[in-house]
């Protein structure tokens, strides 16, 4: 069973590098940390469900770190698709 206040403060932030690696957020906002500790963040509009998704032109990457802990938080999140970059931090 999902949590639904739990989904409703899951967002997508970004690296505050903006090399397109993706992360997920409790918080969602500039400077917090990331499900899996990283904190140098940005807010970004993405929707859950574009997680792990290919994105049209750009390299971005997921952190697979990030899917793990929603996991565990008992949220589900999309599996990445074919091609799709993850990384660890």
């Amino acid at each position: 069973m999902l949590r639904t206040n739990t989904i409703q403060l899951l967002h997508i932030v970004e690296e505050a590098s903006s090399n397109y690696h993706y992360h997920l957020s409790v918080t969602g906002a500039d400077g917090k940390p990331a499900l899996c500790g990283y904190r140098q963040t940005m807010h970004t509009h993405m929707r859950l469900s574009t997680w792990n998704g290919k994105p049209s032109r750009l390299p971005a990457g997921y952190c697979s770190a990030c899917t793990e802990a929603a996991a565990n938080m008992g949220v589900v999140v999309p599996e990445a698709e074919e091609d799709t970059r993850t990384f660890r931090k």
